[in-house]
């Protein structure tokens, strides 16, 4: 049994369109530029949220000192108001 050209083409076929369905997925994949600034990106963003952290966890620690007082200032003013 010999092939002929015709045979060999249609037995080619499914792998030739496997082939460039993986040429087209490869064509589409991000270059390295892309993934570098993308990665930058992510870096800047997570310094921000860093940052934005820090200042919120100040202000809490803030809230929470001045309600302490606060509630030290309403212990004393009820203790002098209670009757002896």
């Amino acid at each position: 049994m010999t092939l002929t050209r015709e045979d060999l083409r249609d037995a080619l076929a499914p792998m030739q369109a496997d082939l460039a369905a993986l040429k087209a997925k490869v064509d589409t994949w991000p270059d390295l530029s892309f993934l570098q600034t993308a990665a930058q990106r992510q870096q800047t963003d997570a310094a921000s949220l860093r940052d934005d952290m820090r200042v919120l966890t100040a202000i809490v620690m803030r809230l929470d000192g001045s309600h302490s007082v606060l509630l030290d200032e309403l212990r004393a003013t009820h203790a002098n108001r209670a009757p002896d």
